[in-house]
């Protein structure tokens, strides 16, 4: 009687189930490509997790208990130093690939955190900067003047209109309040706004998901609000663009050489550098998505601001200052435009568009494969986004702030 493998009855098991391999992964808290493994022969599954294998797939766990010991004898008794050292052919080339995927991500990322920091310096110095110095030198200027939240409502999900009009109103009116005691002048005008923006955001998003607003919760949003806004505020934007979380078992693929369980744990640690290389694909993927979008909205922004802030400044006399009703009506509804796209702007660029990460050395665990410790190098998140309501609202005011500039 031929006896069946134990590749061969997880197969079948996972085929009269009607699963995917990934599914069997999930419930056995292994990798899809561990189970394919498995189920070629290549990969012996642990002796503990049998039992949830049997009780997933269906099986009998002394057929499958069997199976695993004819395997364990026939692998104990092949010639193990051979495929220790077929294994490691397999572990370099494998790291390699990850190691180029990883690194080309990296650029992309860097190249898309480029662009948008330069869009961001430039909206902070041609468009914060100078609306704020007109602003402080305006006297009794209407709180109609500077509020607006020309938001068009969300079929699907009302709450979001209704969030992101909130937020715009706060902003409007916190910078008015400012206006009014003159308090919203000098260098740090535009980061007052930046933050007033910010605060208006995260209560927003808190608001949302139930969390209740706390100071110190809001003091992280602002913290690690993704871009910072530019320099007015002193945020550096590097430091909180998405970056990889991908650890990789170098240092084992070396001095594991012909030790076929070292090259066993490599493999495993690949797994799982495999999985979190594409998980932080996915996550940069939506960064890089959310970033160009961002720096569309900039660029138009930055566009209507030259007519509209020209207009206001040939309205207010040199070294001196004016009240709102002397300006003449295109000088005022260039006003009302300018604040209407500075604080839809800024209702995009005080979101958490991707992960903060608090990043080490520059990597090293990429470039050196003789490295002794296999976390170096290695970069973790400090901050993730959090509900899909939460990622949901922040696409939609990417696109509702979009469609706001463009109008």
């Amino acid at each position: 009687m031929v006896e069946v493998s134990l590749g061969e009855l997880i197969a079948r098991g996972r085929a009269e189930q009607g699963l995917s391999r990934q599914e069997v992964a999930d419930a056995t808290n292994y990798s899809a490509v561990m189970i394919a493994k498995i189920e070629s022969g290549e990969r012996l599954p642990d002796e503990s997790r049998l039992p949830t294998i049997a009780h997933v797939l269906g099986l009998d766990l002394a057929d499958l208990t069997h199976a695993a010991s004819r395997l364990d004898r026939r692998k104990s008794s092949g010639p193990k130093i051979v495929d220790a050292m077929k294994l490691a052919k397999r572990n370099d080339e494998r790291a390699r690939d990850l190691r180029s995927r990883a690194q080309q991500v990296r650029i992309d990322v860097d190249i898309t955190a480029k662009k948008l920091r330069e869009l961001v310096n430039a909206f902070d110095a041609n468009v914060l900067l100078p609306l704020s110095s007109a602003l402080s030198q305006i006297d009794a200027i209407p709180l109609d003047a500077i509020v607006h939240d020309n938001v068009e409502d969300h079929e699907s999900n009302p709450d979001f209109a209704a969030s992101l009009r909130t937020a715009q109103r706060k902003t409007g009116a916190s910078v008015h309040a400012l206006l009014s005691a003159r308090v919203l002048q000098g260098d740090g005008a535009a980061a007052q706004m930046s933050g007033i923006a910010a605060a208006s955001t995260g209560f927003v998003i808190m608001g949302l998901s139930e969390v209740p607003p706390t100071w110190s919760t809001l003091a992280e949003i602002v913290t690690l609000a993704a871009p910072a806004i530019g320099a007015t505020a002193g945020k550096n934007f590097a430091a909180a663009i998405a970056v990889l979380p991908v650890t990789f078992a170098v240092n084992a693929l070396v001095s594991g050489g012909r030790v076929l369980s070292k090259q066993e744990e490599a493999q495993r640690r690949l797994d799982s550098a495999q999985q979190e290389l594409e998980q932080a694909e996915l996550a940069v993927s939506k960064f890089i998505a959310r970033a160009s979008r961002i720096t569309e909205i900039l660029t138009v922004a930055l566009f209507a601001a030259k007519t509209h802030l020209k207009r206001i400044e040939s309205a207010i006399p040199v070294r001196g200052r004016v009240a709102f009703e002397a300006l003449d009506p295109a000088a005022r509804d260039s006003m009302g435009r300018m604040a209407e796209l500075t604080f839809a702007s800024l209702a995009v660029l005080t979101l958490p568009i991707g992960l903060h990460v608090v990043a080490g050395e520059d990597s090293p665990a990429l470039a050196d494969e003789s490295s002794d410790d296999p976390t170096r190098g290695q970069i973790e998140p400090a901050f993730e986004l959090g509900s899909k309501l939460e990622n949901d609202f922040i696409d939609y005011v990417i696109e509702e702030v979009f469609a706001q500039v463009a109008r």
